[in-house]
């Protein structure tokens, strides 16, 4: 309970939401319009001193209405800065045209296998034409034209091609290739035949840490390699470790048809059942133990146990967009318990949707953030509608046995929750893949269990 010197908290039930809503509209805004860095940090300044005069004379109605248009504001400015960079002299943008030039860098991030390429993530140092040199900054995508590579994250790498800038979209609507590259702050790509055209020059290199990481997710890759068959191995690695490149395009057209494709990109899913489980496990083994069980509070323990092991999960999947993404949600509901406010999860979505966009703004336009961040907000309002519309059903199976109330209820959950998730997630499936799954319903029911178990 907040004191009455904070009549903004005791108008607005959830501040969270205009906060949120504000910095949405100025992410969306500053996509598309021209960045002015002076006049957005002169309204920054001016807007934050009016909101502490309405909070400081205890009008709430007027912090109400300001607050959004700050953080609006700060919408605008992280996004400006990423879409509308001003090059430094010597970025590699400079250097896109028809010459081939040598270049060297470091892989800072691990290389991407693809069905038939394989993508490097080089972040520039020097430059080379003929026998003059200089150093350069700048991120490169470069493409090689086959999928085996021996190069790992950290290695220092050096190749010959010539240096372009992507494809902005050329007709309303298509796919902006440029603006997606933009928001990974990849201006230029490059491409090569073969592998052996990228020549390793130094290993060890880039963060420690994440060096001990990609050794365990070497070690993980080689058991699967040599203990799967190659067709179920990508499978496998695409649920552990998020890689999709031993996965063949018509199995994944497979998975699409299903409409379970989901569970092959690290996802909410996969954090949820990570989290799941040691929740699950912790509450099981506290209960042998009577001692504990009167000294600390069985659901706040769960949840604190849980963070570790779904922290350790996200590296192990690789750190990807969608699995930050999906881990920082899953710690937002996890904090929910500890701060008992799981009676609220609006609230602990609209967190988790904030601080994913304060790092990284540009995961408004990412597909996956929209169809996660609905898909819950689906559940969230929809499932207990539907409770409510069949509660003679549920009357019904609490006059059950043991075993049959336990079935019916896991399948009256799954059906409730895969009907909600698909029904929020419907149309914008419709938008961006132009398919909607109707199989999906039963699909998920069946396949996600078997993808828990697994």
């Amino acid at each position: 309970d907040l004191p009455a010197s904070f009549p903004y908290f005791r108008v607005m039930k959830r501040p969270l939401t205009l906060i949120l809503s504000g910095f949405i509209a100025g992410v969306y805004a500053g996509s598309f319009l021209p960045f002015s860095y002076p006049w957005l940090m002169a309204g920054i300044l001016a807007g934050c001193l009016l909101l502490l005069l309405f909070l400081a004379s205890g009008r709430g109605k007027g912090a109400v209405l300001v607050s959004p248009l700050v953080f609006a504001l700060l919408g605008w400015l992280s996004m400006g800065k990423t879409v509308h960079s001003e090059f430094p002299p010597n970025h590699l943008i400079h250097f896109a045209g028809d010459q081939r030039y040598t270049i060297e860098g470091v892989l800072y991030h691990p290389p991407e296998p693809l069905p038939d390429m394989t993508r490097l993530y080089v972040r520039s140092e020097r430059i080379f034409s003929g026998e003059k040199q200089a150093v350069v900054s700048g991120n490169i995508l470069l493409t090689v034209r086959e999928r085996k590579t021996d190069l790992e994250y950290g290695d220092r790498v050096r190749f010959i091609t010539k240096l372009y800038q992507p494809r902005p979209a050329t007709n309303p609507g298509a796919f902006d290739y440029r603006r997606f590259l933009a928001f990974q702050d990849i201006w230029v790509s490059g491409y090569v035949n073969q592998a052996v055209e990228v020549v390793r020059m130094a290993e060890g290199q880039g963060n420690l840490f994440f060096h001990f990481v990609e050794r365990g997710r070497g070690k993980i890759r080689t058991f699967l390699d040599r203990n799967t068959p190659p067709e179920y191995g990508g499978i496998m690695k695409a649920l552990v470790l998020g890689e999709r490149g031993d996965i063949s395009r018509e199995l994944n057209e497979k998975f699409i048809v299903s409409g379970v494709n989901h569970i092959l990109s690290i996802s909410g899913l996969h954090v949820a059942l990570v989290a799941a489980f040691f929740f699950g496990l912790t509450r099981f083994l506290i209960r042998f133990f009577p001692p504990l069980l009167l000294r600390f509070n069985l659901n706040k323990t769960s949840a604190l146990v849980a963070i570790f092991p779904v922290i350790f999960y996200t590296f192990i999947a690789g750190m990807g967009v969608a699995a930050v993404r999906s881990t920082i949600m899953a710690l937002s509901f996890l904090l929910a318990l500890l701060l008992d406010r799981q009676k609220d999860l609006y609230d602990a979505l609209f967190l988790a949707a904030f601080l994913i966009l304060v790092a990284a703004p540009a995961a408004l336009f990412d597909v996956s953030f929209q169809l996660s961040f609905l898909a819950v907000l689906a559940m969230l309002y929809l499932v207990p509608r539907f409770l409510e519309i069949g509660a003679p059903l549920k009357k019904w199976a609490d006059e059950q046995s043991w075993p049959k109330r336990k079935i019916a209820a896991y399948v009256g959950a799954s059906l409730l929750t895969s009907a909600a998730a698909i029904l929020g997630t419907g149309p914008l499936v419709g938008l961006y893949f132009n398919r909607i799954s109707v199989v999906g319903f039963l699909a998920n029911l069946l396949l996600v269990p078997l993808m828990g178990l697994g």
